[in-house]
């Protein structure tokens, strides 16, 4: 199974309060989530915006199932 993921991370001001954004395709199903990461810097936000994409493919057969 394939997963493709395209993140951001960011902060409002540098440093300041984080965020990210999650895009995922996976098997034709489509998914978007923003998460709120506390206070941070921006480079933090963008390392975090990863760790969040790989947290949904931790277990494929749960993150798949919840795409539908």
């Amino acid at each position: 199974m394939r997963y493709e993921f395209w993140v951001d991370g960011a902060c409002d001001p540098n440093p300041g309060k984080m965020g990210a954004g999650v895009v995922g395709v996976c098997g034709g199903h489509y998914r978007e989530w923003s998460v709120p990461l506390g206070d941070g810097t921006n480079q933090r936000a963008e390392l975090l915006a990863v760790k969040e994409a790989l947290k949904r493919v931790k277990n494929n057969r749960k993150a798949y199932r919840d795409w539908e």
